[in-house]
């Protein structure tokens, strides 16, 4: 026997048949239609009862025999047609069975009507077939046709009995001789009177249940198949867009899904969260445009003196710049080690990116090394845009050439230069997502607005002045989509006589202890005198535990920061308070007057008037939203 060397490959909608999820997505289309069908079988009912009133009112003619029927059978049909809105509240909605009970509701009314109306209800038939085929399940639109077809035969026989007088049913154009003597139609008005004239026929050779299957029934089963054939086609079709679309959906969100693996792959390279030294503090943040993209920063000890900082952009957008991104900055992770000038890694970085870049692809970097004694900052860029320094308070771009990309060329001009930082200062690394972000009308940000918002405004923290300057970029696109990586790092250079650490907590009572004992261990490591550690303590406790009682509202949930840094330079500590509760100034509180007896004086501003009589100075000011109070206390 040949063995063929293929198999044959199941059709793509079996496939997603057996599909759960598809099943699931089928089932509530499903019940969606329920909820359809329920509104189409009310408004049946309107009409259902717009024909009752019809022949209630004689404005359709109809004998009395025949109104009895109407009236035993239209009630019957209304309760049939609005009991669904009863079970629609039900869990029944939701039973995979219910749209049969609907569909069979349908039938049994349009049986009826065709019953009684023969002559106008003929088209209603066609109406279970649409509403089947409107829950794209095939089986259910050839069961509707197959009922329908028998009960149109069945309820035409029952109309020659029980309906509307209709010649095409009965008599089909036989005359008799009338008791005035004139011709006319005769019309057999009671079921028996039908019964024996059609009996009557048969005797004469004229079996009208016949001509009746031949002439009334066939030509309509004719037409109704056509209608049937139409719309089971539809169905098909509809039921194939409904597969394609579900499965192109189902790739879709594949995708995404490996998107985002490959997102948290990707920001998992990179370093997190604040970095803190005793001589500097690194704060940085990337924001993609899309799950993936090009941008990268990263930052390292390469040994107890020297840090190395870097940030980068590749070409293109999405996953390639995203792989090449993760090669670059491996590349910088390899080539980054002690000894090594600026220069040297990135022609390292160079010639390994050079290697099998069949794409064309490049990057733009700047990469830096900070003496940590000396201040002294190593630097070279390869095409990226210039950082800005803040240097005695002053905020600039650091003049540096351009140089040439990263990955395009081999052997790649690399400049190297440097500058001596004093300390207190700072360096913010940056992708052009900022400076070329964008508004509706098409303008950029721009350096000159860059360098405008560093320099007006004041930040305690680089994660603040990170998180304003995000804020200010989405401000200033007014709505218009991010295009591209948005990436900062902040370096702040603090120099070995600054010791700098935080304090963030949740305003609840446990954050007073916690502040407690954060003051504590840094006084301790500062070589603070017991004295001086039971006033800043007391100082911490009146602060933090005013933020806590009065700076949000009640019910709302707060946060509160405290920056502590010892400069051994100044012989002088300051403490920076931050929160973002209501504005309250507590300069502009009046000290209480302490000559007058505790019963006399009003209660509170005591522990504030303590605080300004332990430090040198307080400043306060409101920015961004947030009040900062800043604490001034000379070290004896």
């Amino acid at each position: 026997m040949i063995q063929f060397p293929f198999k044959r490959r199941r059709r793509r909608s079996t496939m997603i048949k057996d599909n759960a999820l598809f099943q699931e997505a089928l089932h509530s289309n499903e019940i969606d239609a329920n909820r359809q069908m329920v509104r189409v079988l009310a408004f049946a009912a309107g009409l259902v009862l717009l024909l009752w009133i019809c022949y209630l009112t004689d404005f359709f003619l109809a004998d009395a025999r025949l109104k009895l029927y109407i009236n035993i059978i239209t009630p019957i049909n209304l309760a049939v047609l609005l009991s669904p809105i009863l079970l629609s509240r039900t869990k029944i909605l939701y039973h995979p069975g219910f749209k049969y009970f609907l569909i069979g509701l349908m039938v049994f009314v349009v049986s009826a009507l065709n019953i009684i109306i023969p002559k106008h209800a003929i088209l209603t038939w066609a109406v279970p077939i649409t509403l089947a085929n409107h829950y794209y399940s095939q089986k259910l639109g050839r069961i509707a046709f197959g009922v329908s077809a028998v009960l149109l035969l069945l309820c035409m026989y029952l109309g020659m009995f029980f309906g509307e007088y209709d010649p095409h049913l009965l008599t089909a154009g036989i005359i008799r001789m009338g008791e005035d003597g004139k011709l006319t139609i005769y019309e057999p008005s009671s079921p028996e009177e039908r019964y024996y004239f059609l009996k009557d026929l048969m005797n004469q050779g004229m079996n009208r249940y016949w001509d009746i299957f031949r002439y009334y029934y066939l030509g309509r089963l004719i037409a109704l198949t056509v209608f049937f054939i139409t719309a089971d086609a539809l169905n098909a079709r509809t039921f194939a867009l409904f597969s394609n679309e579900f499965a192109t959906s189902m790739e879709q969100e594949k995708t995404k899904s490996e998107l985002n693996i490959a997102a948290t792959i990707q920001m998992s390279a990179l370093p997190m969260g604040e970095f803190l030294g005793e001589d500097f503090s690194i704060s940085a943040s990337l924001t993609p445009a899309k799950e993936v993209g090009g941008d990268f920063y990263d930052y390292t000890l390469i040994d107890n003196d020297h840090l190395a900082i870097v940030i980068g952009d590749a070409s293109g957008k999405g996953v390639p710049a995203a792989m090449f991104m993760m090669k670059t900055i491996t590349c910088f992770k390899n080539a980054t080690k002690p000894n090594k000038t600026p220069k040297q890694i990135m022609e390292e970085v160079n010639s390994q990116l050079v290697k099998g870049n069949t794409t064309a692809m490049f990057v733009t970097c700047f990469f830096g090394i900070l003496d940590l004694r000396t201040g002294d900052f190593r630097f070279a860029n390869a095409g990226h845009n210039p950082p800005m320094i803040r240097v005695n308070g002053r905020y600039l771009y650091l003049p540096c050439k351009p140089g040439f990309v990263l990955g395009a060329l081999e052997p790649c001009p690399i400049i190297e230069d440097s500058i001596t930082l004093p300390p207190s200062s700072q360096i913010i690394l940056y992708t052009d997502g900022v400076t070329e972000a964008k508004n509706l009308e098409e303008e950029n940000y721009g350096e000159a607005r860059f360098l405008k918002l560093c320099a007006t405004q004041q930040y305690f923290s680089s994660e603040e002045m990170i998180s304003d300057i995000k804020d200010e970029l989405r401000v200033f696109a007014n709505g218009e989509e991010q295009s591209d990586d948005i990436t900062i790092l902040c370096l702040d250079y603090l120099s070995g006589k600054i010791h700098v650490d935080e304090f963030r907590a949740d305003c609840t009572m446990e954050a007073s202890a916690g502040a407690l004992d954060f003051i504590e261990k840094n006084a301790a490591h500062d070589g603070l005198s017991p004295s001086m550690r039971s006033q800043l303590a007391i100082i911490v406790d009146e602060i933090i535990s005013n933020v806590i009682k009065y700076a949000y509202p009640e019910g709302e949930k707060g946060r509160v920061f405290m920056r502590y840094a010892y400069s051994a330079l100044k012989n002088e500590i300051k403490l920076t308070f931050i929160d973002a509760g209501v504005a309250f100034n507590p300069l502009r509180q009046e000290d209480p007057d302490i000559t007058e007896s505790a019963d006399k004086r009003p209660i509170g501003g005591l522990g504030l008037y303590m605080v300004k009589q332990m430090t040198n100075s307080i400043e306060y000011t409101r920015r961004n939203n947030k009040n900062f109070l800043t604490i001034y206390k000379s070290v004896k």
